[in-house]
């Protein structure tokens, strides 16, 4: 594969922006990628930056889904004993609603933990 520029020389690497094939004096290293001198540049170092904020981004969120699920599992215990007590005092209408409302909190508890591991997963 020869330098998109110079017709006689060959290529060393693919530019990162625009995919073009480049010789040494073409290419310039930005880091995490090869960019066309002067034109690309600022493309991929942005891109790069991208990526790095998103990786950070994509750790945030999964601690962020393990606290949701920590909150959602006490608020079901809260939501549990509460059901207990309207069960020994026989007050069903209350029963109903703590008991569903222990249910879905337990369900989001361990919904918000299973996003949480993917999530951390897949930055680690």
């Amino acid at each position: 594969m020869k330098c998109f520029n110079h017709d006689g020389v060959d290529a060393v690497a693919i530019c990162k922006n625009c995919n073009k094939a480049l010789c040494h004096t073409c290419a310039v290293d930005v880091g995490n990628g090869v960019a066309c001198a002067g034109d690309c540049e600022p493309e991929v170092r942005a891109l790069n930056e991208l990526i790095r904020r998103n990786r950070t981004a994509a750790q945030k969120t999964g601690y962020a889904y393990n606290r949701n699920a920590i909150i959602c599992a006490l608020i079901a215990l809260v939501f549990g004993y509460l059901s207990f007590d309207a069960f020994q005092a026989g007050r069903t209408p209350l029963l109903v609603v703590t008991a569903g409302s222990t249910v879905i909190f337990a369900m989001a508890a361990f919904f918000n933990y299973s996003a949480a591991q993917k999530f951390l997963k897949g930055s680690g």
